[in-house]
């Protein structure tokens, strides 16, 4: 997969790479719509250029999810293995 963030959040591909862009928003499961359609720059819908959590920066955009960077759709974080230990002392 290739690598669209640095550890930062800004795109590398800078302004004007729309494939990557698009790509990247693909794969992505915090995408939202921009919900100003003039700030929307690309004609492809779902791409990163037309998010509502990108913020511009001179050459780029950094992206501002809540949800972590960018991972792949059907992604699973690993499951801890039970310890047989409580994990909180409220229960």
């Amino acid at each position: 997969m290739p690598s669209y963030f640095d550890a930062a959040g800004k795109f590398l591909h800078g302004d004007q790479d729309f494939l990557a862009s698009a790509g990247c928003a693909l794969n992505c499961l915090a995408f939202e719509h921009d919900n100003d359609e003039e700030e929307e720059v690309s004609d492809c819908a779902r791409s990163c250029y037309n998010c509502l959590y990108r913020r511009w920066t001179a050459d780029s955009f950094t992206c501002m999810k809540p949800i972590g960077r960018m991972r792949p759709i059907g992604h699973m974080q690993p499951r801890m293995q039970p310890t047989g230990r409580k994990t909180s002392p409220y229960t």
